[in-house]
């Protein structure tokens, strides 16, 4: 079985943030005119970055997350926000992300290929109905037979439970199972770990990890690399 990651593997989470931030910071420049735009992503991303950690090591709900990364940006410009008004801004900025949130270009492609000579499946970190919807949305769901959220099992990778469990369940041998991911901590060096098939889609050449580590930067190389190691 050949599993995924979702975000920023086969639909483009950075892109869709980056516009729907924009949007937000036009709507509100006049409150944050102290930082520059691309400063203001920046920020945000790292606090959103920050509340989604702590939410998948159990700290918090994935509700409270969205709430406290809202009640933080605008501290940053000394303003207090109450969990209504932070989801009401939060509800704002989903909007514009949800607009933009696609797949990749190669995405379709790949799994249309490999669905039709592998099974296919899901391991991926996050809420499970959110990202449940976020393959529905797309029409993507109907390529996996399989799928592991970590909301749902109670670890989130880069656990290495979290790829046991989806071995274990997959019917097949470790040494048939391959793992396609965006990140090389997260993702890739648990699979390594463990010895499971794995390969890093950098689409931007953006992440560090060691040369031995199979690399592409698109979904495109994915079926001639499976096929020709």
């Amino acid at each position: 079985m050949i599993f995924f990651d979702i975000d920023n593997t086969l639909l483009d989470f950075y892109n869709a943030e980056r516009i729907a931030t924009g949007k937000f910071y036009e709507f509100h420049k006049d409150l944050f005119a102290r930082y520059e735009k691309d400063e203001f992503f920046k920020l945000w991303s790292n606090i959103a970055q920050k509340y989604f950690d702590e939410y998948l090591k159990g700290g918090i709900s994935f509700s409270i997350q969205r709430i406290k990364r809202l009640q933080e940006v605008f501290a940053l410009v000394d303003v207090n926000l109450n969990g209504m008004q932070a989801m009401d801004k939060f509800a704002f900025f989903q909007k514009f992300y949800d607009e933009n949130y696609k797949t990749f270009s190669d995405t379709v492609d790949c799994l249309d290929y490999l669905s039709s000579k592998y099974p296919l499946g899901i391991i991926s970190n996050g809420d499970t109905d959110v990202q449940l919807q976020k393959l529905k949305s797309h029409n993507l769901d109907r390529y996996f037979k399989k799928v592991f959220i970590s909301s749902t099992l109670g670890f989130s990778k880069p656990d290495k439970r979290i790829f046991e469990v989806a071995i274990s369940k997959c019917g097949e041998p470790k040494e048939q199972c391959w793992y396609i991911g965006d990140k090389y901590l997260t993702d890739i060096k648990p699979c390594e770990e463990i010895g499971l098939n794995c390969i890093l889609v950098d689409r931007h050449g953006t992440e560090v990890h060691p040369d031995s580590t199979v690399t592409t930067n698109n979904l495109a190389d994915i079926v001639s690399i499976i096929e020709h190691i």
